[in-house]
């Protein structure tokens, strides 16, 4: 049995994976990310000592928030999961399981789900927006490689003297439109917010850093999962309006919702652990 875990600032999920060729999970199921380590990993090792007694688990592609060291398997820091930070979570879970494990960060990990599409795209953005909002280009270099470079989208300063965002700088696009910041400072979930005047304020600082990064990137396809865009696709056609009457300097990219909405990583996870294609990191 093989199986992928994406942590993730409010959730982890994990894809159980038993018939490698057939190209999907057996099984997808999520339990609830408890910010203090201790009680949060026991809930995981839980799941996992669960599953062994059904098969022996031979590979486990882990997900990780934040800067991370992926040799390691550990979060170096996390501004989500500041408890999380230097914890040997992959030898912790070799050993223990006498299993390999394979290490990436979380977002680049949901943008390896797509890469049936980079011979027709050439190159994406993927935009995870969820808790957070984070991004990774992925492109071939010039060996034929996949190549992923980490964008971090949100955290981009739209205004110097505005909110306090959780990674130390005061006006990230992550302060105002990451799920968990949301919270934070409005003492609300976007999934419940039904004001449309405050989407429409949501909308146009996504996009507006959606163009900033397409100002500086080269390619015109952006992909889109998350949290936040799962439960409401509709905002992508809002983006995607909202960003043709904002960049006039460059052509305007083509959004689209990911093909595993939702499961991003847990595709990903699948895509590394049949090792299809090497990866390296810009």
């Amino acid at each position: 049995m093989k199986i992928v875990i994406d942590i993730g600032g409010t959730k982890i999920k994990f894809g159980i994976f038993t018939n490698l060729s057939s190209g999907k999970p057996e099984k997808i199921f999520t339990i609830p990310t408890l910010k203090n380590y201790e009680l949060g990993i026991k809930e995981v090792l839980n799941v996992l000592d669960d599953l062994c007694k059904i098969d022996e688990i031979n590979c486990i592609c882990l997900g990780l928030p934040g800067i991370i060291d992926k040799e390691k398997g550990i979060i170096i820091r996390s501004s989500n999961l500041n408890s999380w930070a230097g914890r040997s979570i992959k030898d912790l879970l070799a050993k223990r399981y006498s299993s390999e494990v394979v290490v990436e960060h979380d977002v680049v990990l949901a943008g390896l789900s797509e890469l049936s599409c980079l011979d027709l795209l050439g190159s994406y953005l993927f935009v995870i927006w969820g808790t957070g909002f984070g991004g990774v280009l992925v492109e071939k270099n010039i060996d034929s490689e996949v190549k992923t470079t980490q964008i971090e989208i949100g955290h981009q300063i739209i205004d110097g003297n505005g909110l306090q965002c959780s990674c130390g700088q005061k006006g990230c696009l992550e302060a105002y439109v990451g799920g968990g910041q949301y919270i934070k400072n409005h003492h609300q979930r976007l999934s419940d917010l039904k004001n449309d005047r405050k989407w429409d304020d949501i909308i146009n600082k996504v996009s507006l850093g959606l163009c900033n990064s397409m100002v500086h990137l080269s390619t015109r396809n952006i992909i889109m999962d998350g949290g936040v865009i799962a439960r409401q696709t509709w905002l992508i056609d809002k983006i995607n309006k909202k960003i043709t009457s904002i960049l006039k300097v460059t052509d305007c990219p083509k959004i689209s919702l990911a093909s595993h909405l939702g499961d991003s990583a847990i595709y990903g996870g699948l895509g590394l652990i049949k090792k299809k294609l090497p990866v390296c990191s810009g």
